[in-house]
């Protein structure tokens, strides 16, 4: 017989044993269901006695003659009638007894039992209770109610022997169980000494031997078929086989020896290689620093520039449009139409260049400013911008769509000037349809060109407003680059640049689509 077959056949005998433990414990928990069950149901016939005691003491209550005896007698009577035969299996039975010093006329207990005991276990119980009562060598379940309106004690008893019946025949099927599968368990255990382990103990013993170095061992012979043969016979090959391989050993020693010591040698350099690698490490790092230091500084007076840009240009611009609104107020009936609209045209162009220089020195801001990245909900965000402009105009008559929970990582403040500007472009360009429309909501797996790769979350801003050519989308994103005249559509052409470098800090990239009188669509990633 094969080895695996024997292996089966143990744990067949192993398995067998779990499972008469698991028919063990079986037998525990029959038990306990019985007495839960068999309480259960004496319970609810008990608590059907009391609602019939229940409606009649109701009857006679509303019909007013619940003290007159009579009347109180006969409704007595039907309920002992009722429940005077009644049987619970083969040996349950109720019995309907007043309560200790009571005066009711009703039948005492069975005189085969012993009634002081049963009252006091009664009275120890109090209104209701579940108790075992042993009379001789019987024992037997109570369940008992008190119906104090009668001085009345509801009373089931079910011999013992009859709830567990079931079990008692389970564990009978057990007990052979347990005793043949003792058997066949022995009689394994016996076979698998004698055929396996007696034959593995010897190769072991040899194995030792040889593991100390005692070539000479004789070995275990064994002319069986199975695979504990044919392991004793390949051991002892293998054994002819490494004293030949002992010889060889010694002279590879000699040649590891030789191969360790180039080893070391390369060990050695490759130590020193390591220490340059270090040494130009520290040199980058140097250079880093230096480089750092130098950015700072660049970044220093990048801001000293802007400063002075934003101070000495902006007075300029204050005076002339100052000087120019006082030519307006104090000569402008003096000059002639021509003179007042040039003077109303040096005004514009110097507000609009004080306002090309506010969105320059933001747009260098938003470049230079730390970034810290969190959880951002883009959807409040863009509630929150839409309020505001429905709350800036709020003649216009715009439907603003907005996904709910559109989560991202990224930097709240920066995310919020991109989301003002995209929704405030998209009110923008909506200004002359009767009925405006601005979605803002998220797309799956939406790809950039044809040729580039899908991203996964991008995010978009559409309308249905003026729209755009899209040969010209390139240069919607650029410093001052603008596709409408300011008189259709106000603007300094700062804000999509501005949106871009935000994009772009955050690694993703923004896109446009749209066309001439079919709105547009502006899409970006993070």
């Amino acid at each position: 017989m094969k080895l695996r077959y024997k292996f089966n056949l143990l744990a067949l005998g192993v398995l067998f044993a779990v499972g008469i433990a698991i028919s063990i414990a079986g037998v525990f928990t029959i038990e306990r269901l019985a007495y839960r069950m068999n309480s259960k149901l004496m319970e609810a016939e008990v608590v059907k006695v009391l609602e019939d005691l229940h409606s009649a003491h109701k009857v006679l209550t509303e019909s007013g003659v619940a003290s007159v005896d009579s009347y109180v007698r006969r409704a007595q009577v039907d309920i002992l009638d009722k429940y005077r035969d009644f049987r619970f299996g083969r040996s349950g039975r109720i019995e309907i007894v007043a309560e200790p010093g009571s005066r009711q006329l009703l039948p005492q207990l069975a005189m085969e039992q012993n009634p002081d005991i049963i009252y006091h276990e009664i009275a120890a119980q109090g209104a209701q209770g579940l108790w075992e009562h042993y009379h001789g060598k019987k024992a037997f379940f109570h369940y008992h109610a008190s119906f104090p309106a009668w001085n009345w004690v509801v009373l089931m008893s079910v011999d013992v022997d009859e709830m567990l019946v079931e079990r008692n025949a389970f564990l009978f099927q057990v007990a052979l169980i347990l005793l043949g599968g003792l058997a066949v368990g022995l009689l394994i255990f016996a076979w698998f000494a004698r055929t396996i382990a007696a034959p593995v103990q010897q190769l072991s013993e040899a194995a030792l031997a040889i593991s100390h170095g005692d070539w000479e061992k004789s070995l275990p012979q064994s002319n069986a078929v199975d695979e504990v043969g044919d392991l004793t016979r390949a051991f002892s090959q293998m054994s002819e086989h490494l004293l030949t391989a002992h010889s060889d050993l010694e002279k590879q020693a000699k040649a590891l020896q030789n191969t360790n010591t180039r080893l070391h040698l390369e060990i050695t350099e490759h130590q020193q290689t390591q220490q340059d690698i270090f040494h130009l490490n520290q040199e980058l790092e140097q250079r880093v620093l230096q480089r750092t230091s130098q950015l700072k500084a660049a970044n220093q007076e990048l801001e000293a520039f802007s400063y002075s840009v934003s101070h000495d240009l902006r007075a300029p611009l204050r005076s002339i449009d100052g000087f120019s609104q006082a030519l307006l107020d104090d000569y402008g009936e003096v000059l002639d139409v021509d003179g007042r609209e040039f003077l109303r045209r040096v005004r514009a162009a110097s507000q609009r260049m004080a306002q090309l220089i506010d969105d320059l020195l933001y747009l260098s801001r938003i470049t230079r400013g730390e970034m810290v990245r969190q959880p951002v909900d883009l959807s409040s965000i863009a509630e929150l911008v839409a309020q505001e402009l429905q709350q800036n105009e709020p003649q216009r008559q715009v439907e603003i769509l907005v996904q709910p929970e559109i989560m991202a990582d990224g930097d709240p403040r920066l995310l919020r000037v991109v989301l003002e500007n995209l929704l405030g472009n998209a009110w923008k360009f909506t200004g002359r349809c009767e009925q405006g429309r601005i979605e803002f909501g998220l797309e799956k797996n939406r790809s950039m060109a044809d040729d580039t790769p899908p991203a996964e979350r991008v995010y978009y801003v559409r309308d249905n407003g003026a729209g755009f050519d899209p040969a010209y989308a390139e240069k919607l994103f650029g410093v001052f680059q603008r596709l409408h005249r300011v008189d259709e559509f106000p603007g300094t052409g700062i804000g999509l640049a501005t949106v871009q470098r935000i994009i772009h800090r955050h690694g993703g990239q923004v896109w446009a689509d749209g066309a001439v009188g079919q709105g547009a669509t502006f899409f970006f990633t993070l």
